[in-house]
């Protein structure tokens, strides 16, 4: 179970999708491992927050490289998950329920997780939160980036909710102005 709960918080932020998504990840159906190094994630549109009219013709399909967690599903599916049941889901319901841990069930494992870990509940959907500001706040292209990320249409939502990085930036100005101005030289004369 402990393998599992850390698969969940790392595959919460490689692929931040909502946890609605994240209950369909099947091996062999939606997760698929290519290699040593990456991973295909193939997810119909009923899986992810569409309007009905765009379910039935988009998807998502990514193929991302990500050595580490390759690594660690390849280890999981071998050794751990057959410890659940017989089934293919990436996050099978621990208490022998057939099918995947249910959405609602998600959020609330990795807000316990971490609250446990480090005193502040984290529920899954905050993580996609996080890797988005941190998309929009650190890479070239930033809001950019993030409304590709996150498959928003409109750029303004990426901006008004995750890109901070001119108020980070104006703190970190704030921040050398102020130790710049309490640095008092002085020679000692002894």
């Amino acid at each position: 179970m402990v393998f599992r709960n850390g698969l969940i918080l790392a595959i919460g932020a490689a692929l931040p999708e909502r946890a609605r998504a994240l209950t369909w990840l099947e091996f062999g159906r939606t997760v698929t491992l290519v290699g040593r190094n990456h991973i295909h994630v193939e997810l119909p549109g009923e899986a992810l927050k569409y309007p009905e009219a765009r379910k039935s013709s988009e998807g998502y399909d990514v193929l991302f490289e990500n050595p580490g967690l390759a690594a660690a599903l390849h280890e999981y599916r071998a050794i751990y998950r057959p410890l659940f049941n017989d089934g293919l889901h990436l996050f099978p319901s621990f208490h022998g329920k057939p099918g995947s841990v249910q959405s609602c069930q998600l959020g609330q494992l990795t807000g316990n997780l971490t609250e446990n870990e480090f005193g502040v509940r984290i529920p899954i959907h905050r993580l996609r939160d996080n890797v988005a500001t941190e998309v929009a706040e650190d890479l070239v292209g930033g809001a950019c980036g993030s409304k590709t990320l996150l498959r928003h249409v409109d750029e303004r939502t990426i901006r008004r909710h995750y890109d901070h990085s001119e108020g980070l930036a104006a703190a970190s100005e704030f921040e050398d102005f102020i130790e710049s101005r309490t640095t008092v030289r002085a020679d000692l004369v002894l």
